[in-house]
């Protein structure tokens, strides 16, 4: 598990169908939920790609 361009990217070597499907959801649901705080987020810009919420992007430097 990693964070790359601001959403989640899971690896695994052993998954049925339905661990696959729930850890889709997990990657999609990750870019549009702040890395700090789980509220509603999206990509913002600063150095790093990072998705965050309004609050966490000002006080990270990111574009608002």
């Amino acid at each position: 598990m990693k964070e790359k361009f601001g959403e989640l990217r899971i690896y695994v070597t052993h998954a049925n169908d339905a661990i696959s499907r729930r850890l889709e959801t997990a990657e999609r649901e990750s870019f549009r939920a702040c890395e700090v705080c789980g509220q509603p987020g999206k990509r913002r810009e600063g150095g790093w790609i990072k998705t965050l919420c309004r609050e966490h992007a000002s006080a990270h430097g990111a574009e608002i």
